[in-house]
């Protein structure tokens, strides 16, 4: 009774967080990609082929999109101060353009108190974000694989299955608090049960066709969506990428190190938005409620030069 209740939480969470499931992960071209977790971001027992960072790189390239750069900051064990530790060691820097963070099993099979994982896990999400380069739009999370249905958790696959739905109704929460693309990928991992091939010769992680299952789901639910412009040229040039345009909800913006101020303008030459933006990289405007029409941006640059360009919004 206590595993349904628990189970009936984890999908009340998901019925009410829908919008972060309509949301789609922004991929800049060429990619910048920084993976961060544990044993299931490595690839334990798989080749690094197979793993699925690199089977996401593949898939994107296929796409049009060319890999700059894929650093993997994991380790089989890890916690999430584990991987707190390891950033604050390794501190990667903030020039990366899409940032995944998969964490939270090790806690769980550590016996580790629950109550520690939800402020570890939004620190970590905050400095994935931060690594981003504050783009929110770049960063996802996946969700924590169940390995309560495989031969190795067999032996108490209820209770692990259990334990595995709270941490993942907390960190589902979490990211769409913080507006961040989730992947609930946890179903598949239960489909060991019955596909062997799923697995790994350790009988235990993830088989590389386990993780191909994994990048299906996020390209079949429309998860990624490829912006084809070289925006480290456009950056070096004191330029601007605006889209979507014609947009609906929300206008995105990427910016010149140089940029410190954007206004918008309507048509009939109102000021409908303002704000300094003090050299951000990125950052997005809620369109939501603004009416059907023309509208006109000017961004200010320290030098007190100014770029100009206009946006439909439908």
């Amino acid at each position: 009774m206590e595993r349904l209740i628990k189970f009936g939480i984890f999908v009340l969470l998901i019925v009410c967080v829908l919008p972060v499931f309509a949301q789609q992960v922004q991929v800049l071209n060429p990619l910048r990609f920084l993976a961060l977790g544990d044993s299931y971001t490595i690839g334990q027992s798989v080749s690094a082929a197979e793993s699925w960072p690199v089977q996401l790189t593949e898939r994107l390239k296929s796409l049009g999109v060319e890999t700059a750069k894929l650093e993997i900051i994991a380790q089989t064990g890890w916690r999430t101060d584990d991987l707190l530790d390891a950033i604050a060691s390794e501190k990667p820097d903030s020039n990366y353009n899409m940032v995944s963070l998969l964490v939270g099993v090790n806690n769980q099979y550590q016996g580790v108190d629950i109550d520690r994982y939800p402020g570890e896990f939004r620190q970590l999400l905050e400095k994935a974000i931060e690594f981003c380069g504050g783009r929110k739009e770049g960063v996802f999370v996946l969700s924590i694989p169940d390995y309560g249905y495989t031969p190795f958790g067999a032996y108490a696959r209820e209770s692990i299955s259990a334990e595995i739905d709270e941490y993942n109704s907390i960190n589902l929460q979490i990211s769409s608090q913080m507006n961040v693309k989730y992947f609930n990928i946890t179903p598949i991992s239960q489909e060991a049960i019955s596909k062997p091939e799923y697995l790994a010769f350790d009988q235990l992680h993830p088989s590389g066709e386990m993780y191909a299952a994994w990048i299906d789901l996020m390209f079949d639910s429309s998860g990624f969506n490829i912006v084809s412009t070289d925006v480290a040229h456009l950056i070096e040039a004191d330029n601007v990428v605006v889209f979507p345009n014609p947009a609906a909800n929300q206008i995105n913006f990427i910016l010149s190190n140089n940029a410190n101020e954007i206004t918008v303008y309507n048509s009939l030459g109102n000021i409908v938005y303002n704000t300094e933006i003090k050299s951000l990289k990125s950052f997005c405007i809620d369109i939501s409620c603004w009416k059907s029409g023309i509208y006109f941006y000017r961004i200010k640059n320290a030098k007190q030069k100014f770029l100009h360009g206009k946006v439909v919004v439908k």
